[in-house]
């Protein structure tokens, strides 16, 4: 019978956590492990894990569902006949080998989590965060006893307990509540022949009442170096590693990757400043090496169609938009963009309302220096407000203005966070590609979005795209795109301002397209342009200041 420990990892930010989580095991595990990674991945990473700790890989790319519900959903891959899938956030100190015997005649097996119970004030909280969508199962719940963490836990292949465990979590990442599938797992454990196991193998960083003979330390929460005295053993594996440099960690634990908990304790923020400065000294030996590498291998991987984006960059133009209110915060961001995104390489509208000199005006003299940049005076007489009136330039006035193939939408108050590119060559396959959103308002938005195109010639043949079944208060949950950034084809957005005729049915330039898009059939996607691309928003500008400063001082010794 086969057995084996999983990993998934998802992104950059917990790259580091997963180097020190693999050796950690290793160190008291002999048996199979298989991490399987999703969507954009370091290949050389990848490469040293492999040769290093004897790890097998699966990929599974461009997930839709959230990291919390994903980690469920591959629990159906597993090639063992009993499995471990283990938080990379996790640090093992001791044997693990006897979870697989707590598997055996079980459907699903876990941890007790820091003595807690079920009934507690925190857990019996977050169960009846269901209540609306399962009210039979909260007696049940709330009185079952240990509380648990999903952090480690293990079943046998072809577990009954799993496709619940999916459906009720897909409910709460429908809910957009706080770990979904950790909650559903809480509320289901009492309907199916579960496991409990010991607190020794869930140790909490934060909430551990001293456990004996520790086995799993889980760092949750992003605490692996905060000042909680168990992250201490974390530390100093993290040092081991970077002294050993197991699998380029140095490389990984340079800022631009994300992980913010770990930038601020190596610049002294969480206490243990001595061990934090040897660490970063470590650290900092490969910097010049690191920025070699890093331009060889960005420019090694690309393949030809990236060249060729990058080369024929007049294809996309860069559109913003402000009034009096958001010009401030233009001339913070617009230097930014040039600096971490080359915008000022790309042609570039920027519609402006409500100066008294129009294009002419002073406020707008930090632009005039870029040649490729044209300066367009907007207004939409039918608007209602100012926001419609601004908001309209990015489906009217683009339609009517834009004369490459795609364009970007960047809103004046958007930010970039680091050197990565701005474009992708998969974008060109989508009619509109934003940044995920999980929502829309009710009210009068989605009434008056299906009522309206019930009544356009264009729309016949389609259904209606909201569920009164889906509503949550003042939300309604689904899968959609929000606009801070957004890349489109021009040929989609005509359309779209060719459909909505003199006024479009709501003032919001990324619902609207988003319902078109979706109601025709047309293609259009949700990216992460926070986490891939680099790029964030803040409508409050003494934020925003601060933040860039903390940006270039984190990126101030790369080079491009």
């Amino acid at each position: 019978m086969s057995q084996g420990i999983m990993h998934y990892n998802r992104g950059q930010r917990c790259l580091v956590r997963l180097i020190v989580c693999i050796q950690s095991l290793r160190k008291h595990y002999k048996g199979n492990i298989t991490l399987v990674q999703d969507g954009e991945h370091d290949t050389d990473l990848i490469k040293d894990l492999q040769k290093t700790f004897g790890i097998d890989v699966m990929y599974n790319m461009n997930p839709e569902s959230c990291t919390m519900v994903r980690r469920i959903e591959i629990c159906y891959k597993t090639s063992y006949d009993k499995t471990i899938l283990l938080d990379t956030d996790t640090l093992v100190v001791g044997k693990v080998d006897e979870i697989f015997e707590g598997v055996s005649g079980y459907d699903f097996t876990l941890a007790h989590f820091a003595g807690w119970k079920s009934n507690g004030g925190t857990i019996r909280k977050r169960i009846l965060r269901y209540k609306d969508a399962y009210p039979q199962y909260m007696d049940a719940a709330i009185a079952y006893g240990p509380a648990i963490n999903c952090g480690m836990i293990a079943f046998p292949k072809n577990s009954i307990f799993l496709k619940e465990w999916h459906e009720v979590s897909k409910v709460g990442e429908k809910m957009h509540m706080f770990i979904p599938d950790e909650v559903a797992c809480q509320i289901l454990i009492p309907r199916y022949k579960v496991n409990i196991l010991p607190l020794k193998f869930n140790v909490s960083v934060r909430h551990d009442p001293n456990t004996q003979d520790k086995r799993i330390i889980h760092l949750h929460g992003k605490k692996h170096v905060t000042p909680d005295s168990l992250c201490q053993l974390w530390i100093d594996a993290f040092q081991q590693a970077c002294e050993e440099n197991v699998c380029n960690i140095r490389k990984f634990a340079d800022p631009k990757y994300g992980d913010k908990r770990l930038r601020k304790f190596l610049a002294g923020r969480y206490g243990r400043r001595d061990q934090a400065t040897k660490i970063k000294s470590i650290i900092q030996q490969d910097v010049p090496k690191i920025v070699s590498e890093n331009v060889v291998t960005s420019i090694s991987k690309k393949d030809s169609k990236d060249y060729k984006l990058k080369e024929n960059i007049q294809d996309v133009t860069i559109v913003t938009a402000c009034d009096p209110k958001y010009i401030g915060h233009l001339q913070v961001t617009y230097p930014n963009w040039v600096k971490y995104k080359k915008i000022d390489q790309f042609p570039m509208i920027v519609y402006i309302n409500g100066f008294k000199d129009g294009a002419k005006s002073k406020d707008l003299d930090f632009l005039k220096n870029n040649k490729n940049i044209k300066i367009i005076e907007w207004d939409f007489p039918p608007a209602q407000s100012q926001r419609e009136r601004m908001l309209s330039c990015f489906v009217y006035g683009t339609a009517r203005d834009v004369t490459t193939k795609y364009w970007i939408k960047v809103d004046a108050d958007a930010f970039c966070t680091n050197y990565n590119d701005l474009l992708n060559e998969e974008m060109k396959d989508y009619d509109i590609y934003g940044h995920k959103w999980g929502y829309t308002k009710p009210g009068r938005w989605i009434s008056e979005l299906d009522v309206w195109a019930n009544k356009i010639p264009v729309f016949n043949g389609t259904k209606p795209i909201f569920d009164p079944k889906n509503l949550n208060g003042n939300r309604y949950s689904h899968n959609r795109i929000a606009s801070y950034i957004q890349f489109h084809k021009t040929e989609f957005v005509k359309k779209a301002a060719e459909i909505a005729g003199k006024r479009w049915p709501v003032p919001s330039h990324d619902t609207y397209l988003w319902y078109v898009a979706e109601r025709l059939g047309r293609k259009w996607k949700r990216h992460n342009f926070k986490r891939y691309t680099g790029f964030s928003n803040s409508s409050r500008i003494e934020k925003l200041k601060r933040v860039m400063a903390n940006v270039d001082e984190e990126n101030k010794n790369h080079k491009v």
